[in-house]
């Protein structure tokens, strides 16, 4: 009984030896996950092979990842039209049904909001503008009035999101600090604790002019 128990135990290991020695040329199994069809990511590993905005001297190539992301530019242009501003579209000027965008992770969680420029009168006054703020699905979370572009992240954050540091005020003005409050950001700027110190360079900037963003229309 002993033999027999030792000769199907050496049965068995050879038979393993064999199985797994069958192709050794075989090599490890790379697994690559492709992130272009996530909201709010893009493949920096591809080449960007459209211009997201002909009209400008600007090249496909040389925007700024987070500001020309094709899948953002529709999921912005569908909650504008369709979403946040369908019942007033009718009102909107030609001029003013133009956007920009800088997505950015705000809470950490892997996933970039949406920070949404628009200009035009219907948009913009004496007291600045209305930029928007959206999720990476596209539902509205903010929608600021009176502000100047740029906006600056701050290095503080409030329940995990980080801190805005928003200018406010087109004849004289001030940066106020914004928090959030678990559920947005307070829509007016100039309500909040004014920001006294001079922000640091290194600081992020998002809907800023110095990076290269395309224009979309809605």
């Amino acid at each position: 009984m002993k033999f027999f128990l030792l000769l199907s135990a050496t049965f068995l290991l050879m038979f393993s030896i064999a199985c797994n020695s069958g192709d050794s040329s075989k090599e490890e199994e790379t697994v690559s996950f492709d992130t272009s069809s996530s909201v709010g990511t893009v493949d920096t590993t591809k080449t960007v092979t459209h211009d997201p905005d002909p009209t400008d001297s600007i090249g496909g190539d040389d925007y700024n990842f987070n500001t020309s992301a094709r899948i953002t530019a529709e999921l912005v242009r569908n909650a504008l039209a369709n979403d946040i501003f369908k019942a007033d579209l009718a009102s909107i000027g030609k001029e003013s049904r133009k956007f920009s965008f800088h997505e950015f992770d705000l809470n950490g969680d892997g996933q970039k909001e949406v920070f949404v420029k628009l200009s035009g009168p219907y948009f913009c006054g004496s007291g600045g503008c209305s930029p928007l703020l959206l999720s990476s699905s596209g539902k509205l979370i903010t929608k600021f009035s009176v502000t100047e572009y740029p906006i600056i992240i701050a290095p503080t954050a409030t329940n995990r999101w980080l801190d805005l540091i928003v200018t406010s005020g087109a004849a004289k003005p001030t940066m106020h600090l914004l928090k959030y409050d678990g559920s947005k950001y307070p829509a007016n700027p100039s309500t909040q604790p004014l920001f006294s110190k001079t922000p640091e360079k290194e600081l992020p900037r998002v809907l800023d002019e110095k990076i290269p963003s395309p224009t979309f229309t809605f």
